[in-house]
């Protein structure tokens, strides 16, 4: 190798290297704030969770209110890779699950045979063929809005609560995501330092 090309070897290596830094610096500094916004939006979700239980009090709000056992996820964490100045890297994205089949009504559309059976199930116990339809119109449903465990007309504050959680989950996907970008770019810097001494040495 000439000693003009192991110059624009070393001088490739020391441009990525800067660049490198600079995504570094700049995914450090996003950290930060996603970190202050996380706080904010947490810290705000507390207060407006504490102002609808003062509001709310003949009717509590606690986990004992929530069947776990039927608990229906809203989002779904997505993964995906991404690229930042060449160096790949896994981001987390949230979906949403809200909009599902028959979400939009709670009535479910029978066949004839379904109908038939339907039937034969009531004419044997009217209990049993009410607890099974709803649970299946339940399952056709999707997720519901868990605003709804408390009542129709909630306070405002409860809303501003459910928005301020759901912002900061965004937000702590977020700062997964920039943590998983700076360890990558922090692996890729290294790998060019090492690569720069070698250039050093063998020049």
């Amino acid at each position: 190798m000439s000693k003009n090309s192991e110059n624009l070897d070393l001088k490739s290596v020391k441009k990525d290297l800067d660049n490198i830094s600079i995504a570094i610096l700049d995914t450090l500094q996003n950290i930060v704030l996603e970190k202050q916004y996380l706080d904010a939006n947490l810290k705000e979700g507390y207060i407006n969770m504490a102002k609808s239980r003062y509001l709310m009090r003949g009717q509590k709000i606690s986990t004992l209110q929530i069947n776990t056992s039927k608990l229906v996820p809203s989002y779904k964490v997505v993964t995906n890779s991404d690229l930042v100045e060449g160096v790949e890297y896994l981001n987390y994205q949230s979906l949403e699950l809200s909009v599902q089949k028959g979400s939009g009504s709670s009535v479910k559309r029978r066949s004839t045979e379904e109908l038939v059976d339907l039937s034969e199930k009531l004419e044997k116990t009217s209990i049993d063929s009410n607890s099974d339809d709803s649970q299946s119109s339940k399952e056709c449903a999707g997720p519901t809005d868990p605003l709804k465990w408390f009542g129709v007309l909630v306070p405002e504050s409860l809303r501003l609560c459910q928005s301020r959680f759901k912002q900061a989950t965004e937000t702590a996907l977020k700062i997964a995501s920039l943590q998983n970008q700076l360890k990558a770019l922090g692996n890729e810097y290294k790998e060019l330092k090492l690569q720069k001494q070698k250039l050093v040495n063998d020049g």
